[in-house]
């Protein structure tokens, strides 16, 4: 039984943009302009159809069912199919799939895949916007935050639960054109591009945790790949068996190969939980509060900044941390230190090799504690 896609607002939905993307790439070619507003295309052993070039016809949508029907007829489709394969062939469009047998979710696993689909595009919009760092401060970066509000979700598909992000790969002013004159990317294919690139990289991780090889994190930071990506990943891994990224290229801007898939199971949620470990561990965390004693003070006589080492705990680990203090603040903790009084000191804390560090420092408070001492009473 044939069906016949009927909805007038359905119908306007399509894009000129995505009719000449389709033509083309099914072997028709673009020739004389026909009136005022559309083109000619022709090819061999096809039919000569006629594509509008923009939406502001008064029969645009009768235009778009019309061209449905030959183009279903010429693949062998239905109209449907071939309705959603141009509802997406001027986009880019992500689809994160699970992969379980029960096609159903739960409410709060739907949530879920949602929010982890949000924070994986989150990710892949940081790294394009402020390259090679591991870690990335929720809110932080706006542009990536700007950019999300760009990037739209499509009604779920029928099968397994489907997440499907959807971005325009043509710039706003081409929007009613066909295809010449589009040069540059915009920044929705740049970041569905470093998400690719990303999603590429994690073989190479996964077993790179898993032999407990040498970890070397830039080479996953510059393509992509940072403890908010792990984390993603690995959010939506914990609701459900199996997970399917797709990533198709939008027809109006063609790259090879036009379509590509990664999938993961649930065995690796431990490798990417440890992954994004790793990547935290080596980036400084940022407003840090620590608290504790001093025990060694260290300034050369023609300087006013001074370095000392702070005895304190963070993360239920006992560290010892150097800190370059400004004289005001060198000062403070000299006479602290002389007072057996505890101080609090805010900035960001490094682990670098074997070594903390506390950047960007600044005393906050003294508290004298009679009762607690430092283990050590070096003063150089």
């Amino acid at each position: 039984m044939k069906v016949s896609i009927q909805d007038t607002d359905a119908l306007r939905t399509i894009s000129p943009s995505a009719l000449d993307a389709y033509a083309r790439s099914a072997g028709w070619e673009a020739g004389d302009s026909f009136r005022k507003h559309s083109t000619i295309f022709t090819g061999d052993n096809l039919p000569e159809v006629i594509i509008p070039r923009t939406a502001r016809l008064g029969d645009y949508a009768s235009v778009v069912s019309t061209l449905i029907k030959i183009f279903a007829d010429i693949a062998e489709q239905s109209e449907s199919a071939v309705f959603r394969i141009l509802s997406e062939a001027d986009r880019d469009v992500v689809r994160i799939r699970t992969s379980d047998r029960e096609t159903d979710v739960t409410i709060q696993q739907g949530i879920d895949i949602v929010r982890g689909s949000k924070n994986l595009l989150l990710a892949a919009a940081c790294s394009y916007f402020v390259p090679r760092k591991a870690v990335f401060r929720p809110g932080a970066h706006r542009d990536a935050v700007d950019f999300l509000s760009t990037v739209k979700l499509k009604p779920l598909e029928e099968g397994s639960f489907v997440v499907s992000l959807v971005s325009q790969a043509i710039a706003p002013d081409q929007k009613d054109g066909g295809l010449e004159g589009i040069n540059h990317e915009p920044i929705s294919r740049l970041v569905f591009r470093k998400l690719s690139q990303a999603l590429e990289k994690t073989n190479d991780l996964t077993e790179c945790i898993n032999r407990q090889d040498e970890f070397k994190e830039n080479d996953f930071i510059s393509h992509g790949v940072s403890a908010n990506f792990c984390e993603a990943i690995e959010s939506i891994l914990k609701v459900c068996e199996q997970l399917e990224i797709q990533v198709a290229w939008a027809r109006n801007r063609p790259v090879e190969p036009q379509f590509v898939r990664y999938q993961f199971d649930e065995s690796e949620v431990p490798l990417f939980g440890e992954a994004a470990k790793k990547f935290r561990r080596k980036t400084p965390k940022h407003d840090i509060s620590l608290f504790g004693f001093v025990n060694i003070l260290r300034r050369d006589e023609l300087n006013e900044e001074g370095t000392i080492n702070l005895q304190t705990r963070f993360e239920d680990q006992d560290l010892s941390v150097q800190v370059e203090l400004e004289q005001m603040d060198y000062e403070q903790v000299v006479e602290a230190h002389r007072n057996k009084s505890a101080v609090e000191m805010s900035g960001d804390l490094e682990h670098r090799g074997a070594r903390w560090r506390l950047l960007n420092a600044s005393v906050t408070n003294v508290v004298t504690m009679p009762q607690m001492e430092p283990e050590t009473d070096l003063f150089e």
